[in-house]
């Protein structure tokens, strides 16, 4: 009787299929890590906002000094042509943020306090003042004050004064996909900082 010898090991199309298997997979967690890392991103970027809106609300009701002065209050000024944003000290009771050199109530400084900017490959889409007579339309500017004790809330649109806004909604966006969007509200009547 003659015994057969299998031999044991794999063959060449099995070690094929596997290897595909792999690398189709790898492909797979590859292209997902991007897009995630990408989102994950925008979501950092939205919830850096909501802090530093938060910050500046808390150095207004704390009454925190601005090179030895107490200020009337703290606010943010976002600026949709430049990718950034920072919290400034008030120097007077009006609802805007000045530039240095043009109606500055403190003469030897400005009032910006600390600037800020989103994640690499997330951008400012819109700023909106919404409620009390505002636009509806997007602004080139914004800025969202608080003023102490409460603190009181108010938001202002392209740099006037009237009318004094309800709410504000800054959208955060990815560059590579604007339909990939966070917005960041604040209610004036109440102070609510929430992220959408």
């Amino acid at each position: 009787m003659k015994r057969l010898f299998f031999q044991k090991g794999f063959t060449v199309i099995e070690l094929l299929v596997v290897l595909g298997i792999i690398v189709l997979i790898s492909a797979s967690i590859l292209a997902n890590y991007r897009g995630q890392q990408r989102e994950s991103a925008l979501t950092r970027s939205a919830q850096k906002l909501a802090l530093d809106l938060r910050r500046a609300q808390t150095l207004a009701v704390s009454s925190t000094l601005h090179h030895s002065e107490i200020p009337y209050g703290y606010g943010v000024h976002f600026d949709k042509n430049v990718n950034s944003y920072f919290i400034f000290a008030k120097c007077d009771a009006t609802n805007l943020y000045y530039v240095a050199g043009i109606n500055v109530c403190w003469s030897a400084y400005e009032e910006k306090v600390e600037t800020f900017a989103p994640e690499s490959g997330v951008e400012v889409l819109t700023l909106k003042g919404l409620g009390n007579g505002c636009p509806s339309s997007a602004a080139n500017s914004l800025d969202v004050i608080f003023k102490p004790p409460e603190p009181t809330t108010t938001a202002t649109r392209n740099a006037s004064s009237s009318p004094v806004c309800d709410s504000a909604e800054i959208t955060l966006a990815l560059e590579e996909d604007v339909t990939k969007t966070k917005i960041v509200g604040v209610v004036s009547a109440t102070g609510e900082i929430k992220i959408r």
